[in-house]
């Protein structure tokens, strides 16, 4: 998944570690008729919230955008099967008697 640099390196950043983008109020419109406080709320998978397709949607691209700002686990891989792909002949299997 190609992201811009800008976005991938704000969702890539520690939470809270970014500067919260300007929001523009329009002098008209007044103050707000509501006070609202964001905060979290934690539901179990199986919550009946979750039955719709918006929500799940959100979890999976939640899913991949974390998965994306992870670094990679380097493989472990067996000297013998390092040596075995590098040999010009296919490694043989099976028993080995000597």
């Amino acid at each position: 998944m190609l992201l811009p640099p800008a976005l991938y390196s704000r969702l890539a950043g520690e939470p809270g570690a970014a500067e919260p983008l300007p929001v523009e109020r329009n002098p008209a419109a007044g103050e707000a008729p509501f006070r609202y406080a964001p905060r979290p709320v934690r539901f179990p998978r199986d919550h009946e919230f979750f039955e719709d397709g918006d929500v799940q949607r959100h979890l999976y691209l939640q899913d991949m955008l974390t998965q994306v700002s992870e670094t990679p686990e380097k493989s472990i891989t067996s000297a013998w099967l390092k040596a075995a792909q590098r040999s010009s002949r296919p490694a043989k299997t099976g028993r080995i008697t000597w």
